[in-house]
């Protein structure tokens, strides 16, 4: 079988299995179309034909600007590539495809040496994040943004968030998707969320709280990391190591580490993983342990 024809059979399968997220299925699905054409570019057209060395020249290859220059690719891009091949080589493999997806992709390309995780936000910059939830005195969807962001949801969690998902009296807010749970709302957040709620026009339990109906399902979570990118950046925070739209979720994670334990705080992110939980709030299992 060619390879054009498995890649409507792949790009079905992402589509289907990250169902949950959009904007991560957007992204594979993209990426996928981008290697299948560059295979077929190289003469690349039946999975004999595919080595390791011809996907890592993918990885790597230059992308033209829309001024028709190409453009150096960046270590971080190559290394992303190198992801969305091997989601696209392990769908492949799932659906009968006789190939290694591991052994396809080549060796795997390091973080750019001044690569920082995200990390949770000091408490000096949470005060800042909130303090500049809004830009001015009214509350707003980008604070009800932020609420449900501390309260543990992901861009494409957030953007799917409902006004009949949010419970003010109990201080919770319903999640879905892959990893369906309630959220806690912090004080703050129910404060914020209640203000929004009273200022603005009456909003139904089906209308969404972060986005507005109009916006597309591929785009939402998009728009939700770009709105808490613009509170870090009135809060004069995105230019600081390991500071992005995930911190939100981050810290209010660590203080339940805190408190309540490893299992808890990787409960309130939806990870089904102690490792990737322990990892993301800087946790050390040996140490911390005691």
């Amino acid at each position: 079988m060619a390879l054009q024809t498995w890649l409507p059979l792949v790009t079905a399968e992402q589509r289907t299995r990250f169902a949950a997220n959009s904007g991560t299925a957007a992204k594979l699905i993209s990426e996928t179309q981008r290697l299948f054409r560059y295979l077929s570019a190289r003469g690349a057209h039946r999975w004999p034909d595919v080595t390791a060395a011809l996907v890592l020249d993918w990885c790597w290859a230059a992308h033209r600007r829309g001024s028709g220059r190409h453009r150096r690719t960046a270590q971080s891009t190559a290394r992303n590539r190198q992801w969305a091949a091997f989601a696209a080589f392990a769908a492949a493999a799932m659906l009968g495809a006789p190939i290694d997806p591991a052994a396809l992709i080549g060796p795997r390309i390091a973080r750019p040496a001044d690569y920082v995780s995200t990390r949770p936000l000091t408490d000096e910059e949470d005060q800042l994040a909130r303090t500049h939830g809004d830009a001015g005195l009214v509350a707003s969807r980008r604070s009800a943004m932020l609420a449900v962001s501390y309260a543990s949801a992901t861009a494409a969690e957030a953007a799917a968030v409902r006004m009949g998902d949010i419970d003010l009296d109990a201080g919770t807010v319903e999640l879905s998707g892959a990893a369906a749970r309630l959220g806690p709302l912090d004080e703050w957040g129910v404060e914020t969320l209640w203000l929004f709620v009273r200022n603005n026009p009456p909003l139904a339990a089906v209308d969404l709280l972060c986005v507005t109906d109009s916006t597309s399902a591929s785009r939402a979570a998009h728009a939700v990391t770009v709105r808490l990118g613009h509170v870090l950046r009135d809060a004069s925070l995105s230019g600081r190591p390991g500071v992005t739209a995930r911190s939100f979720r981050l810290t209010t994670a660590r203080r339940i580490l805190d408190s309540d334990g490893i299992e808890a705080a990787a409960r309130f992110l939806g990870s089904p993983s102690l490792d990737s939980t322990a990892d993301a709030l800087g946790y050390r299992w040996g140490q911390d342990d005691g």
